[in-house]
């Protein structure tokens, strides 16, 4: 790609870009000749759009080179750029599945929650972003107490979603579900990056990943329900170990 140069140094990939050089032959999309007057807002649009392009595709390049290379920096430099969804799956619990016979979503006293260790890694998440200057716009969650609780604490706000919701399990509601987040999944996001705050069985049905407690996947929009997973980050630890409880 114009502009950009990947290369090995020692162990690692490297991807440099040639700012000047991108911008002159079309990376950027501002410099070439001929095209005309173009409105500042649209040019700096289609500007955004194209680095973000170029960032996924270093992550990408990075990713395919195997665990060796990839770096979690080149996570966070894509999410700096904004224009990216996050699928969260919710902080740390005691490790069971589901929740308790009869809980009911108004009282979370019902439900299973986060342990303080959970809350903690919630916390945790949040500052990670914080301090890396990632631009959130929207966090949309589920409405299950746990999922809105990991979301609080760790963005200070949430909206409930409910296709973000793990059940009920009929064929066709988890499809109707699925439709609905892949819609998101594949809508660039405006104003920064979107985070849905989940269960393992949502990111799954829609995805195919599989995050522990915690763990944030980030998928790259293509427009028209299409989407790229482009990683995972643990940045608020606690990571399950299958040897102390369940995965």
């Amino acid at each position: 790609m114009n502009g950009v140069v990947v290369k090995m140094v020692g162990s690692k990939l490297v991807v440099e870009v040639d700012i000047p050089k991108a911008i002159a032959e079309g990376v950027g999309g501002a410099g070439a000749a001929g095209r005309g007057q173009a409105v500042r807002q649209d040019r700096a649009h289609a500007l955004a759009m194209r680095w973000r392009a170029v960032l996924a595709c270093a992550v990408l390049i990075l990713a395919a080179a195997g665990p060796a290379v990839a770096d979690d920096e080149a996570l966070w430099t894509l999410l700096r750029a904004g224009g990216q969804v996050i699928m969260l799956r919710h902080a740390g619990t005691i490790g069971t599945v589901g929740d308790p016979p009869g809980f009911r979503l108004e009282d979370c006293s019902t439900q299973r929650n986060l342990t303080e260790a959970g809350r903690e890694q919630a916390r945790k998440i949040g500052e990670a972003f914080r301090a890396r200057e990632i631009p959130i716009g929207r966090v949309l969650s589920s409405p299950v107490c746990r999922c809105l609780d990991t979301a609080r604490l760790a963005f200070g706000r949430v909206e409930p979603w409910w296709p973000l919701i793990g059940g009920p399990r009929a064929p066709d509601q988890i499809a109707s579900r699925v439709r609905q987040i892949h819609e998101v999944l594949g809508t660039t996001p405006v104003g920064g990056n979107v985070v849905l705050v989940t269960h393992f069985v949502t990111v799954q049905d829609a995805t195919g990943e599989r995050p522990q407690e915690g763990e944030l996947v980030v998928f790259t929009p293509r427009g028209d329900g299409q989407f790229t997973s482009v990683g995972r980050l643990a940045p608020g630890g606690l990571l399950c170990d299958p040897r102390l409880r369940p995965c």
